[in-house]
């Protein structure tokens, strides 16, 4: 006589995962979206950056006075500015602003298959300490705790990449939402450096005893033979890369160029080796690429951050700077220190990559000053203020930019070691 089939589907273990499944998927459905809450966003312009800076000089400027947070007064243009800002860093749209009394942070990040996940806060009236902040995700309303749940794991997670912040309710110790500014009391790491934090907390880790160790290598270097020139201080960096598996020591010689040729600007990028090297000492002699200390200084501090941060983080640094450095109180805008960063990039980016980094370390150990930045780069613009950056090329996004970039990249190309595949 044949068996009954057994019947599966009637099975409880069967049963609670289909249930299970279809729970989790609901949950999605109510997290994701098909479209995204925040419009799209235009691209950091000079008055953007300024907007963004003048909010943090409106934070900092206390805490060089007192030592210790106070009252700072952010209006919605300077919140447009840091919502640009962390938007083209962070590759997820953002908008803060303060409407009728209350300050609302709307995030949009992208997702896989053209989703979108939406999330905002808010926060009303005067508050001691770290406000309760209203969250949302997606559909889903979450508890008031929750807002300072969530701020205290991004705390935690900044902590253990080296930023060094205060508890939450001694960073904000008072909170004011009036009709169309915020008002905050804001303990944060000490002036000139959130930008230093930033760039800690985005990153990957470096092995730091290795940069330290590559660094005084450099310094003893320079005391037995000064040099000058970068292209001989980079072969000395990778003249000890390892032939087997150089991505760690490639990143960490990257970090340690930075840091001999930039100096303090560069410690956030491996700040737990900075007491050694100090101890190491740094030539006083100014480092040149084509004859300039800023060429020299913007290729290595653009290959430090693109081995630490990656590319997108890494290229909108150096596009700010040269957007900031088009107003009146900057040199202008110029084509040449972009090439510099974008050959930086570039290399870094070979030099970390697990299919390049071998060859590029043995390049970079014979590299010449047409390798880091070909002489027909030179003729680029520079100089540019705002109103003629604006007249002659628009926006970082728009297409005489991005064709101006494009001739810098085919040239960086056709150098022997840029052109490494």
């Amino acid at each position: 006589m044949a068996s009954r089939p057994r019947r599966v589907f009637r099975h409880p273990l069967v049963i609670a995962c289909a249930a299970l499944g279809l729970l989790l998927f609901g949950l999605v459905l109510l997290l994701v979206s098909r479209e995204p809450s925040v419009p799209e966003q235009q691209p950091p312009t000079a008055q953007t950056i300024q907007a963004a800076r003048d909010a943090i000089e409106r934070i900092e400027e206390p805490l060089s006075v007192t030592g210790r947070g106070s009252e700072a007064r952010l209006d919605n243009r300077m919140l447009h500015g840091l919502a640009t800002l962390a938007a083209d860093f962070g590759g997820a749209r953002t908008d803060a602003r303060v409407s009728a009394g209350v300050l609302t942070v709307n995030v949009s990040y992208p997702l896989p298959a053209g989703w979108w996940l939406n999330s905002s806060a808010k926060v009303r009236g005067e508050h001691r300490g770290f406000p309760d902040l209203k969250l949302r995700a997606g559909r889903i309303s979450l508890p008031l705790v929750a807002g300072k749940w969530s701020a205290e794991l991004g705390r935690w997670i900044a902590q253990a990449k080296g930023v060094r912040l205060p508890p939450l309710d001694e960073m904000v110790t008072e909170l004011s939402v009036e009709q169309e500014e915020l008002v905050a009391a804001i303990q944060l790491p000490k002036r000139g450096r959130m930008f230093d934090a930033l760039i800690a907390a985005g990153g990957t880790g470096t092995n730091d005893r290795l940069v330290g160790d590559i660094y005084c290598q450099l310094a003893a270097s320079q005391r037995a033979e000064p040099a000058t020139q970068l292209p001989l201080l980079v072969r000395r960096a990778f003249s000890g890369a390892p032939g087997q598996q150089p991505q760690a020591y490639n990143r960490a010689a990257f970090v340690a160029l930075a840091l001999y040729v930039v100096g303090k600007r560069a410690y956030p990028l491996a700040p737990s080796t900075v007491k050694r090297i100090k101890s190491c000492g740094r030539a006083t002699l100014p480092v040149s690429l084509r004859d300039r200390t800023d060429l020299a200084k913007h290729w290595t501090f653009s290959a430090a951050l693109q081995a630490v941060l990656g590319n997108n983080p890494a290229t909108a640094f150096g596009e700010w700077k040269e957007l900031a450095d088009s107003l009146p109180s900057g040199s202008g805008f110029s084509f040449i220190d972009l090439a510099a960063d974008r050959s930086g990039l570039r290399i870094a980016r070979l030099g970390v990559d697990e299919g390049s980094a071998g060859v590029t370390a043995e390049r970079l150990a014979a590299a010449t000053e047409e390798d880091l930045l070909p002489v027909q780069l030179l003729r680029a613009e520079e100089g540019l203020a705002e109103a003629a950056f604006a007249h002659r090329f628009g926006t970082i996004e728009a297409k005489n930019y991005k064709a101006a970039v494009a001739w810098i990249d085919r040239e960086l190309s056709g150098s022997q070691l840029q052109g490494v595949r």
